[in-house]
């Protein structure tokens, strides 16, 4: 069953209406439209996808399918720097209802809500959630996970008191509809923190052969028009994804009603696989300098 803190702030994708649940299904107070509850996920997504949710969905499932429960080293040090990341926003996310917008499997889930965080995890992905959903059950914990587009967020206005929203926001092609979406579901005072790829040589050149698409214009649409229709999604590896601009990112949640209150560099440990040993010391260095910075976060208040 889906606790009652969680399932009051739920609603239906088609009216908007609240949700009850009956068995292993929510139906629609108002027009009696029904999800699925899948291994106690409620399946609350539109039958009708964009081809960049679809990429993303399909990619990602199958990155998630294959994911170890036991981290390897290099995983496991990116891990204890995004811990110390997100524990520089404890208090924050303490307050009221915690969103974790595009979880995937959120390694960090256990750690908030041991912490004391209301966590609700939401992801497109059901091999996501599903796994982030044993994670805190293994710890003898408690949050709610729910399967959904962030386009199309399944939560009522003004409902979470915050957000995090991590390397995710670039996923879709309406990038400026997504963060009126989570802009929609905040409560007025609440705070979004969201990471994101940044327009760098880096993103250019590595992240750019593994299929990370620039916000560039002209080579963006030619660059898309290739992986998408031409080659058909095949070389994208996470799916659909984009590097943006730091000013187009924070100019964004401005039009969206945010006060920003920073954008800064996103400090994380770098497992850089394909380098001789002996040079990814410097070249974790050379990351941290403006032209290489491969990843930059906001925070922002409604």
């Amino acid at each position: 069953m889906v606790e009652k803190k969680y399932l009051d702030i739920l609603i239906c994708l088609k009216c908007g209406g609240s949700l009850k649940q009956k068995q292993s299904l929510l139906i629609c107070s108002k027009c009696k439209k029904t999800y699925d509850v899948i291994h106690g996920i409620p399946s609350l997504v539109l039958g009708k996808k964009g081809i960049d949710v679809r990429l993303t969905e399909d990619k990602w499932g199958k990155i998630y399918s294959a994911q170890k429960e036991k981290l390897d080293l290099e995983g496991q040090r990116q891990l204890d720097t995004f811990l110390a990341f997100i524990a520089s926003f404890e208090n924050i996310f303490k307050k009221g209802l915690y969103l974790d917008l595009a979880c995937g499997i959120s390694q960090t889930a256990p750690y908030l809500v041991k912490k004391g965080v209301s966590y609700i995890g939401s992801d497109i992905s059901m091999e996501g959630v599903r796994k982030t959903k044993l994670l805190i059950e293994k710890n003898h914990l408690k949050g709610c996970l729910i399967q959904a587009d962030f386009l199309h967020i399944p939560i009522k206005n003004a409902s979470v008191d915050s957000v995090f929203w991590g390397q995710a926001l670039e996923y879709v092609v309406d990038t400026e509809k997504a963060v009126r979406e989570v802009h929609r579901v905040l409560k007025p005072g609440g705070t979004i923190v969201a990471t994101f790829p940044v327009l760098s040589l880096t993103t250019l050149t590595y992240q750019g052969l593994r299929g990370d698409i620039p916000d560039i214009p002209i080579m963006k649409n030619f660059i898309l028009w290739l992986h998408v229709s031409v080659l058909r999604g095949k070389y994208l590896h996470y799916g659909y994804g984009q590097s943006l601009s730091a000013k187009f990112v924070e100019k964004m949640f401005k039009k969206a009603g945010f006060r920003v209150e920073k954008v800064d560099f996103y400090d994380t440990y770098y497992p850089i696989t394909f380098m001789p040993e002996v040079l990814k010391p410097l070249a974790r260095k050379a990351l941290r300098l403006r032209p290489f910075w491969p990843i930059a976060y906001i925070v922002a208040k409604k």
